[in-house]
């Protein structure tokens, strides 16, 4: 279920890879997050109830309803990203409808 280091290994067990809209993405009951990399950032979609969510902790990224953008001359925030994830399976724990791509 991917490294250490993955989104995916602290998602969950029933989390699927897969790629989604050409990008690399997780899914658990729906998409908990999609990736992808662009010449000055990574994208990162997590879905508008993330951002929503974490609005506060996003004020030094460049967002959108559903997207964050963070620099690559910038760490990488995995704690952060780790959260997101985390928020976004327990929103959809309790959904129906799997793992489809």
């Amino acid at each position: 279920m991917g490294s250490p280091s993955s989104p995916s290994s602290y998602s969950t067990p029933d989390t699927v890879e897969t790629i989604s809209y050409k990008m690399p993405t997780l899914r658990y009951n729906g998409n908990l997050i999609h990736f992808a990399l662009f010449k000055n950032h990574l994208g990162v979609y997590p879905g508008p109830d993330a951002i929503i969510h974490f609005k506060s902790k996003l004020q030094i990224y460049k967002t959108s309803k559903g997207a964050i953008q963070i620099p690559l001359d910038k760490p990488l925030p995995k704690k952060l990203i780790e959260d997101i994830v985390l928020y976004n399976v327990d929103k959809l724990k309790d959904k129906k409808g799997g793992n489809h791509t």
